[in-house]
Parts: structure tokens; sequence; C-alpha cells
């Protein structure tokens, strides 16, 4: 068998020719519907959902003569739609008037454009997880890289997949304080002066009502001065008193020394001692409780 082997042949020995890739034309026309409807639903999909995501070519051509007319500021209609894809060369490739005219009668309102829009996207995602599967296996086969040089591309490939039209972060104000009044009416119920995760430090959490969602918190000192210690301190007891998971990352310490001053915190067992097994009785008894505690 050749070295270089046609990356479709092997599409074809793997799924045969009676599977279609994953797909749903009828949401693709209930996207473009939607958008001939009300030409301003697209604001609600255009940071998500691109021209290459229609697995038909027709869809793709007809999306990216609306997208076309709205980055110049047109109207998009069915006649400007018409004479978009004209200018292009691209009217008779999407099926010509007929077929715009046939898209725009298919619905009677364009509320549930982002609905259709997902699946669009979810279809993408799938054919796309496909695509890669394929390199991948034409890859261990038949390519002169090595393993990992193969594991660095699947990991980049599925990486950049899991990121690829990814809502941007930006949100109408409307919505902000909709999830803020929602928030308030949370806390406002509970009655807590600690909102957020507790770190187990009582003046600490009176200033800041806890470790908040989306904070991002420094701790700032000269070497020396007890920084790990304190974060330590602060992961121990916000696992404890809110019942939740943390990750540690440190460039200083090895997880066996994390450990262990976790461990010695938790008992109140003095580091030294640990770290030269000068424990007596008692304070072994205080680490196996810690240990069991932790864990």
């Amino acid at each position: 068998m050749p070295y270089k082997r046609k990356k479709e042949e092997i599409a074809e020995a793997l799924i045969g020719d009676e599977f279609l890739p994953p797909q749903d034309l009828q949401a693709e026309k209930y996207v473009l519907a939607s958008i001939l409807i009300d030409s301003t639903s697209l604001l609600k999909i255009l940071d998500f959902l691109k021209p290459e995501d229609f697995y038909s070519t027709a869809h793709r051509l007809i999306y990216k003569a609306c997208l076309s007319l709205f980055e110049k500021d047109e109207p998009i209609d069915i006649v400007t739609l018409h004479n978009e894809l004209e200018r292009e060369n691209n009217l008779e490739k999407v099926g010509g008037a007929a077929y715009l005219s046939e898209i725009v009668g298919l619905l009677p309102t364009s509320a549930h454009i982002v609905h259709y829009a997902k699946i669009v996207k979810e279809k993408s995602i799938l054919r796309e997880i496909i695509r890669i599967s394929q390199d991948l296996i034409y890859k261990a086969h038949y390519s002169m890289e090595d393993a990992q040089e193969i594991l660095n591309y699947a990991e980049k490939a599925f990486f950049d997949l899991a990121y690829y039209g990814k809502k941007d972060t930006f949100a109408p104000l409307k919505e902000v304080i909709k999830d803020t009044i929602k928030h308030l009416e949370t806390i406002y119920q509970r009655g807590d002066l600690i909102t957020g995760i507790p770190t187990g430090f009582y003046e600490l959490d009176k200033m800041t009502a806890g470790l908040q969602k989306g904070d991002l918190i420094i701790l700032a000192g000269r070497p020396g001065m007890g920084k790990t210690a304190l974060a330590l301190d602060i992961v121990r007891n916000a696992c404890k008193q809110a019942n939740i998971g943390a990750a540690i990352f440190s460039l200083e310490m090895s997880k066996e020394q994390l450990c262990a001053r976790m461990l010695c915190a938790e008992a109140k067992v003095n580091f030294q001692k640990f770290r030269t097994g000068q424990l007596d009785a008692n304070e072994w008894q205080r680490i196996t409780n810690a240990a069991s505690t932790l864990s």
C-alpha cells in the first residue's frame, strides 16, 4: 500500500457512502428565513454562527450575502438579497429567485432564530470532529510523525474546535441587569453577610463578603512573608466550609510539599517537626485525622 493515500479514501473506508455527515438542512433554512423576516435577528447569532457552519453550499452563500449586506449597513430582505447574490454571480448557484421565495415563506416569525442557529452550529462541530478524527487516523497509519507530534496535533485541533465560534462576552445591559437583580434576590433571601465563598478569616470575609465569582485576588508580599501559607489556608477553609473543590497550581513547590503544608495546618502540627519526622503519638494521631478530613 502506498504511503500517500487520499484522506477521502480513508473517510470512505471508515464511514461508507451510505452515511451523510451530520447536518440539518431544515434548521439552516429556518435561520435564513428568520433573517429575511426580521434582519435585526441576525444580531442574535452573528457572533457565533459562521458561513462555513452551513452544510448546504447554497445556504452558505445566502448567509454570506446576508452578512455582506449587514456589513454595508444595507437592509436585508428578499429584494436586496436577490441583488447581492446576483452581483456576486451566485444567484443561480443558490437556486434562483424561486428558492429565495421558498425560504422566506417557511416561517411566520423570527423568534426562534437562536435555537435554529445552535442546531446548525452543533452539526457543524460534529462534522469538524469527524474531519479531525479522519486526519488523526490518516496520520496514525501513514504519517512519518512520531506519536507525540500526532498527540500535539490532536490536542490543538480539538482545543481550537472547543473554542471555535464561542459567543463573545459582550451582553446587552438589559440582560445583565436581569441577572444582577436575580442574584440580589438570592443573597437577600439567604440573609447571610458572607455571600461568596468563605476564606475562614473572619475580618477578611467581613470586608469582602467572601470570594466572589469572577474575582481575581492577588496576595502580595515580600519573600518569606507567608503568601503560600495564607493561600493554602484559604483553599483549605473554602473547601471545608463551602463544600467545594479547588485546584492549586504552584511553580515553587511539588504536590507533596503543598500537601504536607496543608496537613500540618489542619492538624496544627509544626511543619519542621513533620519534615524531620520527629512527631509524638499525639501529633501522629492529629496528622491522621487531618488526612481523613482533607480527603
